[in-house]
């Protein structure tokens, strides 16, 4: 599979919403995310996806922490996809620089299975413990010569738990009730519609928004069913 082309169809269909802004902090400006409203929908449908695939991963709530040269940027309460195999990272829904802050260091979209497409260079990390204050005046040191995303798992899902999850109020949120009339079953059509795109041959995958946003409206939300099934097969 296209993990780089799965990233931009999650994007495009979804939509990106830039409602985080930085602050001021000692007169050093931050890039600061407490709550991203569609890292959680990003991550389900990114889940549901690889199921479809037969890859089996799990949904991870925790932390995105960018460290860049002249930049560090804490994401808390993230989404994020993890491979069960190894443990590798999928995220559609990080973005750096954040609107409203520009770096020259580093700038990307989405993170495929241990790598960044958009930036090769970026270094990945994994963990269950959160760094501490040592760890993360290593992690700047570090990113001096080489910028580094880590991420930090607090707790998990898997994708059949997740499949009627309801979005909080917010951007995502008010778009799917008012495109789709309602959140039900909207993940695993979303997760459809991206799945036959990566099916098809390269001519053929539909890269228009509003085509993608027509064919999920085409599902049934019965669609739910057949990843309910799908997910019980990958236990």
């Amino acid at each position: 599979m296209d993990e780089a082309l799965a990233i931009r169809l999650i994007r495009l269909l979804i939509g990106e919403y830039h409602n985080r802004k930085p602050r001021e902090i000692g007169g050093i400006t931050i890039p600061q995310s407490t709550q991203d409203f569609s890292c959680p929908i990003h991550a389900i449908v990114a889940s549901l996806t690889f199921a479809m695939f037969g890859v089996k991963t799990r949904i991870a709530k925790g932390r995105a922490s960018v460290f860049a040269p002249r930049a560090m940027m804490p994401i808390l309460n993230h989404r994020f996809v993890v491979r069960e195999s190894d443990n590798a990272i999928f995220d559609s829904s990080i973005e750096f620089p954040v609107a409203g802050f520009e770096n020259q260091d580093l700038n990307f979209r989405g993170i495929a299975f241990g790598r960044c497409p958009d930036f090769p260079n970026l270094e990945i990390i994994y963990s269950r413990k959160n760094p501490g204050s040592l760890g993360i005046a290593e992690l700047n040191g570090r990113a001096q010569k080489r910028p580094i995303l880590q991420y930090v798992e607090d707790s998990a899902d898997s994708p059949e738990d997740l499949l009627e999850m309801k979005l909080a109020s917010g951007s995502c949120a008010d778009w799917i009730q008012a495109t789709f009339g309602s959140q039900f079953g909207i993940a695993p059509r979303f997760a459809l519609v991206v799945a036959e795109e990566l099916k098809a041959a390269p001519p053929n995958v539909c890269l228009n928004r509003e085509e993608l946003i027509q064919k999920v409206q085409n599902t049934s939300p019965d669609t739910i069913h057949k990843f309910r099934t799908i997910c019980r097969k990958l236990r």
